[in-house]
């Protein structure tokens, strides 16, 4: 029911007088003709709509319970106050606050200029830290990216090994030549060698055990967000070369599989998500399963790349024992992109792209 000021003056009083809410609201149902309940009076008092003197409140209350040997001057569920809209208010603010702290985007917009046609090679699951990645070939592949004026990079994720203590089998734990604090100063010191060619970087499972971990922080995040831009999932990537738009859709992995197409995940998501800027991309990457695939197809009249890189992780004892027996081959896949008309070239070898 309504309340009008009268009401709200005598419950005013009553409670001031020390009378109990039950008989506030009896008195109101008796001097109003109308129904008065306990729920009302004290939700009326706790929302502040009731604005009783606490002080002649405690000294009259005595009056009217019924033992008065034992008075709460301070009860907290007398005084309480709770509005869910108030609590939104704030949350808003710290939801504010996270995002301006945050350091990974969903999408990423890139500019280059440039005379002839560019490189971009996807490059990831390097586990680094891995006793049986290839570090010569490392050596081999970081002298091109810095030599290759028109050679960029896209990270897929998996930079770092970092099993840790606690990992369900202790060959992959000890299958490590680098401790997992050392695995992050390598792969921040590379990443300082070939910080001017990273147009973008991804998420990776193993990077993301970091978070798994009881304090839930990852510091690969921060790592390689200071040197580009950096996708905590999906990443949708809008370059522009010259005045031509290529768009990407990249990811360590997409959700998805197939025993008959290795890039179906991919696939799929084109087909039922788009993840390009205006639709479809271009181009979708990922990394995950350390076996190198390419496709080319139309897909809604669109001429679409798919793509899957290799690893640097050529040998390795978990793997073998779970997957595969087959030593790894190390090839990520490039594209070619013409700065004179929109066209892209794909190669399986990235290198054939030199």
């Amino acid at each position: 029911m309504k309340w009008y000021p009268k009401h709200f003056d005598r419950a005013t009083e009553l409670l001031n007088e020390g009378c109990s809410y039950q008989v506030v609201a009896d008195t109101l149902t008796e001097e109003f003709k109308e129904a008065f309940s306990y729920h009302a009076v004290r939700q009326k008092v706790r929302n502040g709509e009731i604005d009783i003197n606490r002080k002649d409140r405690y000294y009259n209350i005595s009056k009217t319970t019924k033992d008065n040997s034992l008075r709460h001057v301070n009860k907290q569920a007398e005084t309480r106050h709770f509005h869910w809209k108030e609590w939104s208010k704030e949350i808003q603010k710290v939801q504010s606050l996270k995002g301006k702290a945050g350091w990974s985007q969903s999408s990423a917009e890139a500019e280059i200029k440039s005379k002839k046609p560019i490189i971009v090679q996807f490059i990831g699951d390097l586990h680094f830290g891995s006793s049986g990645a290839d570090y010569k070939v490392l050596e081999e592949i970081t002298k091109r990216i810095q030599s290759i004026d028109n050679l960029y990079v896209v990270l897929l994720g998996d930079v770092v090994d970092n099993f840790f203590n606690g990992f369900r089998t202790s060959t992959a734990v000890f299958g490590q030549v680098m401790t997992p604090e050392e695995q992050l100063y390598f792969i921040e010191s590379w990443l300082n060698d070939i910080s001017d060619k990273l147009i973008a970087t991804t998420w990776g499972n193993h990077d993301a055990w970091y978070e798994g971990s009881r304090h839930g922080y990852n510091p690969l995040k921060s790592l390689q967000a200071k040197h580009c831009p950096y996708f905590n999932g999906i990443g949708r990537i809008n370059l522009k070369l010259n005045d031509i738009y290529y768009s990407m859709c990249v990811s360590h992995f997409f959700k998805g599989n197939s025993q008959w197409n290795p890039l179906h995940p991919m696939i799929k998501y084109s087909a039922l998500q788009g993840g390009g800027k205006n639709g479809m991309a271009d181009i979708y990457a990922q990394g995950h399963i350390h076996e190198p695939a390419l496709q080319q197809q139309y897909m809604h009249g669109k001429l679409i790349t798919y793509l899957r890189c290799g690893t640097l992780k050529v040998e390795d004892g978990y793997s073998a024992r779970y997957f595969t027996h087959n030593k790894y081959k190390v090839d990520f896949p490039s594209v070619l992109l013409d700065h004179k008309e929109k066209h892209v070239v794909p190669y399986l070898c990235g290198e054939d792209a030199l």
